[in-house]
């Protein structure tokens, strides 16, 4: 998945029609790509099994902030740590990078590098001047998690042309040939292949628009059903529109069925203003308000792993625990309700007496 782009919330018409004759097929299509896939999202048998932490705890720190709508150009975010303009290189930090291109092999005689894009804005990202970030595969045998990490290497765009345009049918799939300043030669060059280009946040353009996110942003979002307050689950995965909009995937947080039978659930929902009306990154968490019927279309898989008896008591105490707090927010809406009505009666009230 891309995690360099943004997404608006469009404010379709019907959205959520739309969304339900178009997710079968596309539940389908993810249905036959999971299964095909043995270990993605294997896990350790926890419903959250990108990370390590309990489901009602993410506190993954992706980065990144919505702006105010402005004029300039290329205008920093400034919510991730600055990188000194002069640096060569730089500690890898969780959360201040998304990488936006794989370099596969060496282009050329003048030490230029073919890459696979993995951003939404490649003419933006490798742009003349542009700094990016080398970040080298991990070492044969180097733990996934908690590894020490070498530091990343500035390279400098010099210039970048595509090389092969995009096929029909398979967005994405064109590549990008490029002169990085700090590769002189051809031998340099093979020298970095499979290596990812990673841009840096402070690096990245603030979003003109109040109703539009960074992918990597909404990606780890808690997502909290609007009437309610119910948590329904994690997004995992953000989709290029199905016609007007962008679509998310959503990891619905486990029922007790769930846990019986070690299954995970995934739904899909239309990232659009009429059905996800709050998102809070700050907070780590949007609310949805989908159509009636659209949580019931679900696609299910079987985890490798099942529950052991101590995930599935601790998972199913969490859910006890949800089912408390929602209670206690309704009942603390009911008492209120009478208060507020009472309110507003006195207020009508007034305005009748000054009349």
């Amino acid at each position: 998945m891309r995690l360099d782009g943004a997404r608006s919330l469009e404010q379709p018409q019907q959205a959520g029609q739309q969304q339900q004759q178009q997710q079968q097929q596309q539940q389908q299509e993810e249905q036959q790509e999971q299964e095909a896939d043995s270990d993605q999202e294997e896990g350790e048998g926890e419903w959250e099994d990108e990370y390590e932490d309990e489901w009602e705890e993410y506190e993954e720190g992706v980065e990144g902030e919505v702006a105010e709508e402005e004029e300039e150009e290329e205008e920093p975010s400034s919510r991730s740590n600055a990188i000194p303009a002069d640096a060569t290189s730089t500690p890898y930090v969780e959360g201040q990078f998304v990488e936006v291109g794989l370099i596969t092999k060496a282009f050329g005689i003048r030490g230029e590098v073919k890459v696979n894009p993995s951003t939404d804005e490649p003419r933006k990202r490798f742009a003349k001047g542009k700094r990016l970030w080398l970040q080298p595969p991990p070492a044969r045998g180097m733990l996934s998690r908690g590894a020490p990490q070498p530091p990343l290497q500035r390279v400098v765009v010099e210039s970048s042309r595509v090389v092969k345009p995009e096929m029909k049918g398979r967005p994405g799939s064109e590549i990008w040939g490029i002169k990085l300043r700090e590769v002189p030669s051809r031998d340099a060059a093979e020298a970095l292949a499979q290596q990812k280009l990673l841009l840096a946040l402070c690096d990245r353009e603030k979003l003109r628009k109040g109703d539009e996110y960074f992918i990597q942003d909404l990606v780890g979002l808690k997502v909290y059903e609007h009437s309610s307050g119910r948590l329904l689950g994690l997004v995992t995965e953000v989709y290029d529109g199905t016609g007007t909009f962008s679509t998310l995937r959503v990891r619905l947080a486990p029922s007790r069925e769930d846990i019986a039978a070690s299954v995970m659930r995934t739904t899909l929902l239309p990232f659009a203003a009429e059905v996800v009306p709050e998102v809070d990154v700050d907070a780590g968490r949007m609310e949805v308000d989908p159509p009636e019927g659209l949580l019931d279309l679900v696609s299910k898989k079987k985890l490798r792993k099942p529950y052991t008896p101590e995930q599935a008591a601790r998972l199913l105490t969490q859910i006890e625990e949800e089912e408390r707090r929602v209670a206690a927010v309704a009942a603390a809406k009911a008492a209120a309700a009478p208060t507020e009505e009472r309110r507003q009666g006195d207020s009508s009230g007034d305005a009748a007496e000054q009349q």
